[in-house]
């Protein structure tokens, strides 16, 4: 071949290693308007920001804690799923707001729901709610979760569900919780190399306090989901939807073992998509005004968990896990019929009563026009 025809097929073989194996970017104003087709990119990306996130979905422009589950809730649906048919065709990735100069995270579980794959994290500090919520999603995954089918072809998720996930989890006794002063981080596992380069966030070895005061254990239970319904109660119809519960018991014959003898019931439309988290609370019966201590945690995808005998490996504060620290549990699954309405079911409910409401103050309004309301009746004049 000539050099033209060897430059042109060099040109040739750059122009579609360009359009089909790397990124590229697309500006989020082309991205919500649809028109990333335009650039011809077979996987373009688009970077939004956390306030912009949130006007996009319907949203007030969000102060430095203002964009989390609450605020989707009280969002409209509708934009929720029209960003998630965006997202099935190209990647996005959220950035936090710039106003948290502290280093807080952004709820992760608003992002995850419009469909984001990325979602720009701090996690070179002690692990916050939105780190651990990361760490539990994608942990043993490889890095990749696979997104729910209704997200991807149009349907938009979550849909309704006429039966719930049930799983019940039966809390049965602490093991080998460190002592007051005491730290016994574990550094093994798959990440287990990672540790010696920041050996802070790991803390080393520590014996216990040598004088230690009395404390009373309880265990804390919450569901995080990414959408769709969840409640955690001690029964398994509640009246009342909750989403975390604190065991009544706190501990029967202490020590290093310690029994809890509370079963509570998880419900869930979509498991795979809601996180579980256990925490063990301290507080010192010399001083019950101060606030129970979180001294222990752990979290784990509640579709994930297996029937049977298990035990539940716990992190200090600090992220790491705890050397021979387990509670020990015993898990059942069910299904339950849902009877409670959903989010645009109470919408739908409330703008009726709404409506009714305003055609009773305009009867009203008629009738006082044409007549006088004295000691409970009607008189005409």
């Amino acid at each position: 071949r000539t050099v033209s025809e060897r430059g042109a097929s060099v040109a040739s073989s750059e122009t579609l290693y360009v359009r089909h194996l790397t990124l590229r970017t697309v500006p989020a104003d082309d991205f919500l308007a649809e028109l990333s087709h335009e650039y011809g990119f077979a996987l373009p990306i688009t970077s939004i920001g956390e306030e912009r996130l949130g006007q996009e979905m319907g949203l007030a422009a969000p102060r430095a804690e203002a964009l989390d589950e609450g605020s989707v809730l009280r969002g409209m649906a509708g934009s929720v799923h029209a960003l998630q048919r965006k997202t099935a065709e190209q990647l996005l990735r959220v950035y936090p707001l710039g106003l948290r100069f502290a280093g807080k995270n952004l709820d992760p579980l608003v992002c995850w729901r419009v469909g984001a794959q990325h979602v720009a994290l701090n996690l070179g500090q002690h692990p916050d709610l939105a780190a651990q919520l990361h760490y539990a999603l994608f942990e043993d995954t490889g890095g990749y979760v696979r997104k729910p089918e209704e997200m991807v072809d149009g349907r938009g998720w979550p849909p309704r569900r006429e039966s719930l996930r049930r799983v019940t989890i039966e809390l049965l006794s602490l093991h080998g919780l460190p002592k007051q002063g005491e730290e016994r981080p574990s550094r093994d596992g798959a990440h287990g190399a990672s540790h010696g380069y920041v050996p802070e966030l790991t803390g080393s070895w520590r014996a216990p306090a040598a004088v230690e005061s009395s404390s009373t254990l309880r265990l804390k239970v919450s569901l995080h989901a990414i959408g769709g319904f969840c409640s955690v109660s001690t029964v398994r119809q509640p009246r009342q939807v909750e989403t975390e519960h604190v065991t009544s018991s706190a501990g029967e014959h202490g020590g290093l073992s310690p029994r809890f003898g509370e079963t509570v019931h998880l419900l869930a439309a979509e498991p795979h998509e809601t996180v579980l988290r256990v925490a063990v609370l301290e507080s010192d019966e010399e001083n019950a005004s101060v606030d129970a201590e979180e001294v222990a945690f752990d979290t784990v995808v509640l579709g994930r968990m297996r029937p049977g005998y298990r035990t539940l490996h716990l992190r200090s504060r600090r992220g790491t896990r705890i050397e021979m620290c387990h509670l020990f549990v015993h898990i059942s699954h069910g299904n339950e019929p849902h009877k409670w309405p959903s989010a645009s079911e109470l919408r739908e409910e409330v703008e009726t009563r709404r409506s009714e409401a305003a055609g009773l103050r305009k009867e009203i309004s008629q009738l006082r026009r044409g007549g006088v309301w004295r000691q409970g009746s009607f008189e005409g004049i």
